[in-house]
Parts: structure tokens; C-alpha cells; sequence
């Protein structure tokens, strides 16, 4: 039988396979977060990994060294504030909170690591 958090990943699954979707859904199954968290938390969980994605891509972007507040500057300044509230928000969640720490620190390596690559650093 299955949960409305393993029909919500079997939804994002039928979408082509190299979609954010479905590779979100694949990751999540191998982590067995549908046994974990349920489909509400599935869903916060989606929203801030696609913000944490969307951070990486402005914070590496080919004009990354383009410093303007007009410009990508202010795009990579609000994606971080998009992913930050995000993460707050599933951080709050009842299903991550309940999570043991290996578990916790496991979904943030999949799913919510920012990083800027060294050719976009401000120095």
C-alpha cells in the first residue's frame, strides 16, 4: 500500500529523466524519505532543495564576477534569501525535527548544499 508521500514521488518520477523532478524523486527514495516524512514535508523538502539548486546555478553563473545590484548580483541576493526562508521553514517541519542527526545531515548533502565555485569568489 502506499502513502501520499510515495504518490507524490511517483508523480515527480513520470516526469523526463533528467528533470529536477525526477531526480529529486529518485534521491528521495534511495534515502527512504517517504517512510520518514510525509508528503507535506516531501513538498517543503522539494521547495527548498529547487531553491538551493536555483542558488547554485545564480551563484555560478557564467557573469558570476559581475558584482551590480542591478544585475545578477541581486538575483544571486534573492535566491539566497528564497533558499534561507525555505530551509527555515522545512527546518520547523514536525518530520524534521524527528529525524536523528546522520539522517538530517544526509538529506542536506543531497539536497541543500550551496556552494560557490572558486572562479566566483569576490576576490
Amino acid at each position: 500500500m502506499s502513502n501520499d508521500g510515495q504518490n507524490f514521488l511517483e508523480q515527480l518520477s513520470t516526469l523526463a529523466p533528467d528533470s529536477f523532478e525526477h531526480r529529486f524523486s529518485t534521491l528521495s527514495r534511495e534515502l527512504g524519505l517517504c517512510d520518514l516524512v510525509d508528503r507535506n514535508e516531501l513538498m517543503l523538502l522539494f521547495d527548498v532543495s529547487l531553491c538551493a539548486s536555483l542558488c547554485n546555478r545564480a551563484f555560478n553563473e557564467p557573469d558570476c564576477k559581475v558584482k551590480t545590484m542591478r544585475g545578477p548580483e541581486a538575483n544571486r541576493t534573492r535566491r539566497e534569501l528564497d533558499f534561507m526562508t525555505a530551509r527555515d521553514i522545512f527546518y520547523g517541519s514536525p518530520g524534521w525535527q524527528q529525524l536523528d542527526a546522520l539522517k538530517q545531515e544526509a538529506i542536506e548533502e543531497a539536497f541543500l548544499s550551496i556552494s560557490v565555485g572558486e572562479e566566483c569568489m569576490a576576490w
